[in-house]
């Protein structure tokens, strides 16, 4: 008795972390990239609101805004 009583809360547990991971991956796949002018990247470029800028090919710049940083369009 005591045995299904462990079984049935290793379970529970299993899934829980499941739920709550799939949670998380969720979130993250939510993250999306948007397409400004190059004009306005210089701007946040200047008043110190990106993080981090990669280029992805000799065409294409993809920058990181700080994480408090509020940025209307």
């Amino acid at each position: 008795m005591r045995r299904i009583s462990n079984i049935k809360i290793i379970l529970i547990l299993i899934i829980f972390i499941a739920l709550i991971s799939n949670i998380f991956l969720y979130m993250n796949n939510r993250i999306k990239y948007k397409e400004i002018p190059y004009k306005l990247f210089l701007e946040h470029i200047e008043g110190d609101l990106v993080q981090e800028v990669e280029l992805k090919d000799k065409s294409q710049l993809r920058g990181k805004l700080k994480k408090w940083s509020l940025i209307y369009y």
